[in-house]
């Protein structure tokens, strides 16, 4: 079953001679439950597709569905819902409130649709990314890797049906990369969760089923294999 349909999706970037083609005419299916990355050089457009997913940025040609949801045929209020609810992301730069602690980070999204948190699953992630002796500490008071856990557990938090995942290494250390990788993929297997992850990494993209190469803004691979 198909979750996310990219069609002939477009985007540019400034003006005249500074114009920028950052995708052309890229066209995506990723099915529900099925665990993808995205790779490429710096430039590629691979952190520009995955905003677009996200309903983070309008392309400017192209259609982006959510199952059958077009997501930028919706107002932004509507759209800005939606995102909470259904997309989770996990961005390169933490962006944590320092001045909520770890527990209050994770349930943002339910605070800012004035909805009850899922506490009892919001445990069962923390138990799982081995943060649950965190929940009270501020993120000044975690490692790279505690903070982009924190991230993690925030994104799943809602439950939602795509989790969305943009260089979630590229701040860390070997060790901490390594800790995060294994979270996302920890989750994946045990929630069944539909991820969509980018990097430049090789290594990190053999951890994945399906594996799609962006070149100046097109895919010139999409490749199968097994998932380790």
């Amino acid at each position: 079953m198909k979750l996310l349909n990219i069609e002939n999706v477009g985007k540019t970037f400034g003006k005249g001679s500074g114009l920028i083609t950052a995708l052309e005419g890229v066209n995506l299916s990723i099915e529900k439950g099925s665990f993808t990355t995205i790779i490429g050089r710096s430039g590629s457009g691979k952190s520009t597709l995955l905003n677009i997913a996200g309903g983070l940025l309008p392309p400017d040609r192209g259609k982006v569905f959510l199952e059958d949801i077009d997501l930028y045929g919706l107002k932004d209020n509507a759209l800005s819902r939606l995102r909470r609810k259904r997309i989770g992301i996990v961005f390169q730069a933490f962006n944590l409130i320092p001045e909520f602690t770890v527990i209050e980070n994770i349930c943002l999204p339910s605070y800012l649709d004035q909805s009850k948190p899922n506490l009892k699953f919001i445990d069962e992630i923390l138990e799982l990314i081995e943060m649950s002796d965190k929940k009270g500490k501020y993120p000044y008071e975690l490692s790279g890797g505690e903070q982009q856990r924190t991230a993690l557990a925030r994104a799943l938090s809602t439950k939602p049906d795509l989790l969305l995942a943009d260089e979630p290494t590229g701040n860390l250390d070997l060790k901490s990369g390594e800790q995060v990788l294994d979270a996302i993929q920890y989750c994946y297997h045990i929630f069944n969760q539909t991820t969509l992850l980018v990097t430049h990494n090789l290594e990190i993209s053999r951890q994945s089923k399906r594996v799609i190469t962006l070149q100046d803004g097109k895919i010139v691979s999409d490749s199968i294999g097994e998932m380790i």
